[in-house]
């Protein structure tokens, strides 16, 4: 019995003269149809002479789809680490700009107004009638509510009908 190193050299070198015999012939190489330049027939369907396989590059391909590819990936990656430093510094100056007073939300989505700031906590007044604090990581703070004060100036009307 064949030992399976053997068997595998046969099964690879049958799917090598499959591949050879469908693939088309490649530039330089004798049509399909023509004799074997080598002038020594073919024995027991094993092939005498160094013929290609087709398992290396054409001449005629272009390396620009794979410059293209490399260039698309690189602007992705580009564009994520900007984003990410831009967001960065925003959050950088927002926390740096806070003071007393101000109405901030929370990652939680509390709304309050600062009363005191430490350098890495801050302490928010969320209910004006309990004098309600909460202390938060100043990290927490995702943003300045602004919200538009009524004018006592303008009186309301009722709405006409």
């Amino acid at each position: 019995m064949d030992s399976p190193s053997d068997l595998t050299w046969m099964a690879t070198f049958s799917l090598n003269q499959t591949l050879a015999q469908t693939a088309p012939p490649l530039s330089g190489s004798p049509a399909a149809g023509a004799a074997p330049t080598g002038g020594a027939a073919t024995s027991g369907g094993a092939a005498t002479g160094a013929t290609g396989t087709g398992a290396g590059p054409s001449a005629a391909q272009s390396p620009f789809p794979s410059i293209l590819l490399f260039a698309v990936m690189g602007a992705f990656i580009l564009f994520i680490f900007l984003g990410n430093r831009r967001e960065t510094k925003r959050k950088q100056s927002l926390l740096e700009s806070l003071k007393k007073n101000d109405r901030v939300q929370t990652v939680g989505g509390i709304i309050g107004a600062i009363v005191e700031l430490k350098p890495d906590v801050v302490v928010l007044k969320v209910d004006e009638n309990s004098n309600t604090r909460v202390t938060f990581a100043r990290s927490s703070v995702v943003g300045v509510v602004k919200e538009a004060a009524p004018d006592a100036s303008t009186p309301t009307a009722p709405a006409q009908r």
